[in-house]
C-alpha cells in the first residue's frame, strides 16, 4: 500500500474524500463520521472475502494493478473489492497515528521526504526502507497487526480515532 500511493492520495484520503487539502481544517466537516464510513466499506471488504473463505489483508493491495487477488485466494477469479486500497489504506494512517502522535507528520510529510531520498539510492524499495526506519517496524510486522486491527470489533476501531476538535487543531510544523 505504501509503495504506490501519492502525498496527494494519501493525504485528501486521511482527511475525508469531502475535504479539500487545505492549510486549516474545515470545520463544518464530521471527520469522525467519514472515517466510520470508510470503516465500514472496509469491513465488509472483509467480511465478504470472508464468506468466499478468504482472507483479506493490506499486503494483497500492495502493488498496484495486481490487487484483487490473495495467492491463496479460493474465489476462482471472483475478484476482490478495490475499496479496501483506499479504506484500509485510510485506516491503516489512522491506525500508525493510533500507536503514536508523532506519526501524523511522520505520515503526511517525513515519509514522503525520505522516500524520494531513499528510492534513489535503492530504486523500488524505498518504500519499504522509509517505513521501517521512521515507523521502527518491519512492513511485515505492521501488516500483521493492521490486520488482526481490522478483525477487531468496531467499537474498538473506532476508540482510536481523536476527537473532531482535536483533528481541527491538529498542525503539522512546516
Amino acid at each position: 500500500f505504501f509503495k504506490h500511493k501519492t502525498a496527494y492520495e494519501i493525504s485528501l484520503g486521511l482527511v475525508g474524500s469531502e475535504m479539500c487539502i487545505r492549510d486549516r481544517y474545515d470545520n463544518s466537516i464530521d471527520a469522525r463520521k467519514l472515517f466510520e464510513a470508510s470503516l465500514d466499506e472496509a469491513k465488509g471488504v472483509i467480511s465478504t472475502a470472508a464468506s468466499n473463505g478468504d482472507t483479506v489483508s493490506l499486503r494483497d493491495y500492495e502493488f498496484a494493478g495486481y490487487l484483487y487477488e490473495s495467492e491463496d485466494n479460493p474465489n476462482n477469479g471472483i475478484a476482490r473489492e478495490f475499496a479496501y486500497q483506499y479504506t484500509g489504506g485510510q485506516w491503516a494512517h489512522l491506525y500508525l497515528w493510533s500507536l503514536d502522535d508523532a506519526n501524523y507528520e511522520k505520515l503526511m510529510i517525513e515519509y514522503y521526504r525520505n522516500w524520494a531520498e531513499n528510492e534513489s539510492k535503492n530504486p523500488g524499495e524505498g518504500w519499504r526502507t522509509t517505513f521501517e526506519d521512521l515507523f521502527d517496524m518491519t512492513v511485515d510486522d505492521f501488516y500483521r497487526d493492521f490486520d488482526a486491527f481490522m478483525l477487531m470489533d468496531k467499537s474498538v476501531q473506532m476508540s482510536i480515532l481523536p476527537s473532531n476538535e482535536e483533528m481541527q487543531n491538529r498542525k503539522v510544523s512546516k
